[in-house]
């Protein structure tokens, strides 16, 4: 995980993937002084530090905030330290599956179906340039540089656009 980049943290946290409350954005964003003031902080400082239970409660986040904030911290974690092995792919699949997004997906009918097609289509190109380019960074290097010729890099954005919407 970037513990730099609060925007990408923020578009993954707000996302169908999460679909965190904005009470959880802002509470990830605050801390509390020890006069009990409350404070701006950068919002990778909030999910990723150890007492984030703690200073969530004394926030005042609801059960079902902090269970959906523990969701995405188990599994943003969990992902980056499998992502860090070389399992790209794996750790992409694990992501939407232990989101739960895959499981909304298919409740959500005929749409939602075809939306979880567009992911495990997306999916099988990610794992094919994975093995082409012998890992995580090598393939998002290869993407920057313009040498993955054969995916269709306006897939993702539309897909994003889907997710969204």
């Amino acid at each position: 995980m970037n513990a730099t980049d609060d925007e990408a943290l923020y578009q993954v946290l707000a996302s169908p993937l999460f679909a965190v409350s904005d009470d959880v954005l802002l509470a990830l964003a605050s801390s509390t002084g020890d006069d009990g003031s409350v404070h701006r902080r950068r919002l990778a400082a909030g999910f990723l530090s150890p007492q984030w239970d703690d200073e969530a409660r004394a926030l005042g986040l609801s059960e079902n905030d902090l269970a959906a904030l523990a969701l995405a911290r188990r599994q943003l974690l969990a992902f980056a330290r499998r992502a860090r092995t070389g399992d790209a792919t794996g750790a992409l699949r694990g992501l939407l599956v232990g989101s739960g997004l895959l499981d909304r997906l298919q409740d959500a009918g005929v749409d939602g179906l075809a939306q979880g097609a567009n992911l495990a289509k997306a999916l099988r190109l990610a794992a094919d340039m994975e093995a082409a380019s012998q890992g995580i960074a090598s393939l998002a290097a290869a993407f920057d540089a313009g040498q993955i010729e054969d995916f269709p890099t306006n897939y993702m954005a539309q897909l994003a656009d889907r997710l969204d919407g």
